[in-house]
């Protein structure tokens, strides 16, 4: 439909030029090519340029005999195609920029997601999750008073020797277990 509506405008275009000496239902094909039809960017140079040939060459031939009008008219459709073209590639290409503007502005908000998303589990394997969600919330937290309240202190026995004999990585592996272990028996006894 693309290439019938062009052919149906250029054959219009060279009636007009023909019949009045006027450019006008060129100007409404460009702005179409420009402004209206949904066209790739590279096809919309190919349309542009091509038409432009055509009507050129086409006026040329009817105008042979006639110079003043000959420069004249071709002048009115090389007026009337380059700023259609160069609006028309501005507005491209700024909607090619917010394209690449809004996808990374949607990475970087998927980034900070992810790192709020980690700060939370790692709040949340720390506090509790009442103290976790006023602490984020509210950047603070109240203190609560508690009738019986215990606080265990532990130490590893003989923990410094096997930290000398051990590479980090399978020390913090079983500061993990244990730690890991110890979670589990206060889950099961609901002491936190």
């Amino acid at each position: 439909s693309i290439v019938l509506t062009s052919i149906t405008l250029t054959s219009m275009t060279v009636f007009t030029i023909v019949e009045r000496g006027s450019v006008l239902h060129y100007g409404v094909y460009i702005l179409l090519i420009n402004f209206l039809i949904l066209l790739p960017h590279r096809w919309r140079i190919r349309f542009n340029l091509l038409s432009l040939f055509l009507v050129i060459l086409i006026t040329a031939i009817i105008y042979q005999d006639d110079l003043h009008t000959l420069v004249v008219l071709i002048s009115e459709l090389i007026g009337i195609t380059i700023p259609s073209f160069l609006i028309a590639t501005y507005r491209y290409n700024e909607s090619v920029w917010q394209f690449l503007v809004d996808k990374r502005l949607k990475a970087q908000k998927e980034i900070i997601e992810k790192e709020r998303n980690k700060s939370d589990r790692l709040l949340l394997n720390i506090l509790p999750q009442a103290i976790a969600e006023e602490l984020k919330t509210e950047g603070k937290v109240q203190p609560r008073y508690h009738e019986q309240v215990a606080i265990l202190f532990s130490d590893f026995k003989g923990y410094t020797a096997l930290s000398k004999t051990m590479t980090p990585a399978d020390l913090v592996l079983e500061l993990d277990s244990c730690f890991s272990a110890f979670d589990l028996i206060v889950e099961r006894y609901c002491l936190e």
